[in-house]
Order: C-alpha cells, then structure tokens, then sequence
C-alpha cells in the first residue's frame, strides 16, 4: 500500500497520476498540489516537490504525469494552464502551454513528442519536449474523432 489519508510525508489528498522511472515510484496528488516518490515496496523515499500557487514548481491540481527517456518528469497543471517538467530528482527545468493550455489533464511522452489532452478543449495538443508546439487534433463532439468534456 502506498501513502495514507493526509498532508505530511507520504501522504496524499488526492492522489491521480502515477508514473514508474528509474525503479521508483511517483505520485501525483491533485489536492496537496505536489509529486511525491516512493520505492516500488512504497516506502515513502524522501523527495517530494510542488506546492500551491502559480510560480515554478508550484501546481493547482497536479494531475497527470509522463517521463521521457531522459528521466524528466512532465506534469499536467490543470489550473495553471500549463505542463511543467522536472529532472528525476525534482529540479525544475521549464513549462509551456499556458497560451495554448485550458485545462491540461493527461500527459504522454513518446520520442521528442509530449502529448497532452485537454479536458476543456476537446482535444489533444502535440508538443516538442520543450514546449514547441507541434500540433493538435480532435475537436469537442460526441463522435469519433471528438471527445466530450465534463463542462
């Protein structure tokens, strides 16, 4: 079992996104606004990151999270508007999106590719691992090709 019910080391408000890297284990909570690690027996293993607010390394509702090859963390800020990334040991190195971004909910990673949907677009939108836009697709709908939001 990983974490309990609680604000303090090893504890979640709301847990959602959950990735593995570099055989650990890393939590997002969406509520305590923070990425925790674990080891993979989920043993709370000393590093965690993030706070409430807007500026660098502080998340509103840090909810999905990807790693690239590189280890950086990628994790969707959905009331800041924004994806922010993070080498494996939670060192801040950049964020993009807030211009394009509503409400950033999951994350992928595939190659030099970030792929983030977007609940209140409809839609998933393509960056380079930097934050260079590089496309998007989908539109708000109910057919294929479309996705609904919960607004």
């Amino acid at each position: 079992m990983f974490g309990t019910l609680g604000t303090g080391d090893g504890q979640f408000q709301f847990p959602l996104g959950i990735i593995l890297s570099g055989g650990k284990v890393f939590v997002s909570d969406a509520v305590g606004n923070r990425v925790q690690r674990f080891t993979t027996a989920g043993a709370y293993d000393n590093l965690q990151w993030g706070t409430s607010g807007s500026g660098t390394s502080q998340f509103e509702g840090s909810i999905g999270m990807a790693v690239a090859s590189s280890g950086d963390i990628y994790v969707a800020d959905q009331g800041n508007h924004r994806v922010q990334y993070f080498s494996s040991v939670g060192a801040p190195k950049g964020e993009f999106g807030d211009a394009t971004l509503q409400s950033p909910w999951g994350v992928a990673v595939s190659g030099s590719q970030v792929f983030v949907s977007d609940d209140h677009l409809g839609k998933v939108l393509v960056y380079g691992l930097t934050g260079t836009a590089a496309g998007s697709w989908g539109a708000q709908g109910s057919v294929y090709g479309q996705f609904a939001n919960r607004d």
